[in-house]
């Protein structure tokens, strides 16, 4: 049996191995291109491949809404990001989150919306959506109206009833001065909106009411909230109007014993609630 022995021999930083003399100098070029391309293919895969890139919608709590509308918007929101940047628009971990539930509840107008959760190429969804109709009677008169202010079809004395009786119905009050007719408009779609913002808002900060009476002509801005007691809270519609109802609640609060029967509370001028 022959048993070879090799010797090692350390030299002016050069191994020599049986007689075969090697340059660590020379490979490791090579392991930091091989390490600067894993890292490069890496980051592709992560920030430029299609893995992270949404393209499923989940929406849960839709019920009018088309899912299919619903995720036709998001995705054209997410194209339409205002800054740009390397990683493609779609991408499942810069999704802008404030930015689509703004947008969501502009062009959708629902109640609320979020970001449930985003991975690899999905993105879920929550609506809450805004009451699609709503109760609207001019001097006496009550219809059922939709969202582009189009009378659907006018309550019987029982549905009359019972909308009165409870509050889970949005009962929008305003004397035209012709009859209200199926098909015709009571309103135009923005204007419709602009009320149904203003109710959800008395809702939001804790108001319980029976009706919203809007402004009786166009160029005036005073609307009134019949609250649940029968008091009639004097807000103005052109100024943000959870400050307004949030002032009527504080005074609730704090509002004396002995004052009683009261006609009105006016809470239009900021930081004062004026009664009568």
């Amino acid at each position: 049996m022959m048993i070879a022995v090799f010797k090692q021999v350390k030299r002016e930083g050069t191994l020599i191995h049986s007689g075969e003399i090697r340059d660590p100098t020379r490979t490791r070029p090579i392991f930091y291109f091989l390490g600067v391309i894993g890292i490069i293919g890496w980051l592709y895969i992560l920030f430029m491949s299609d893995l992270f890139v949404i393209n499923t919608v989940e929406v849960q709590g839709a019920r009018s809404l088309d899912t299919i509308d619903v995720s036709r918007e998001v995705l054209q929101i997410l194209d339409e990001r205002p800054v740009w940047r390397p990683w493609p628009a779609r991408h499942a971990w810069f999704v802008d989150r404030p930015r689509l539930v703004h947008e969501l509840s502009q062009r959708l107008f629902v109640a609320n919306a979020s970001v449930d959760k985003t991975y690899l190429n999905v993105l879920r969804l929550k609506m809450e959506e805004r009451t699609r109709k709503f109760i609207f009677y001019s001097h006496q008169q009550y219809v059922w109206v939709d969202l582009r202010g189009t009378v659907l079809n006018e309550l019987t004395a029982a549905e009359i009833k019972q909308a009165q009786a409870h509050l889970d119905t949005l009962i929008i009050h305003r004397d035209l001065d012709d009859r209200v007719v199926i098909g015709m408009r009571v309103a135009d779609e923005s204007s419709i909106k602009g009320w149904l913002l203003n109710a959800s808002e008395a809702s939001l900060e804790g108001m319980k009411y029976r009706e919203f009476d809007l402004p009786t002509s166009p160029t005036s801005t005073r609307a009134m909230f019949k609250s649940t007691e029968g008091e009639s809270v004097v807000v103005d519609t052109m100024d943000p109007m959870r400050p307004q109802i949030h002032a009527y609640m504080m005074f609730k609060k704090a509002q004396p014993k002995d004052l009683k029967g009261m006609q009105y509370v006016d809470v239009r001028v900021p930081g004062k609630v004026y009664v009568k």
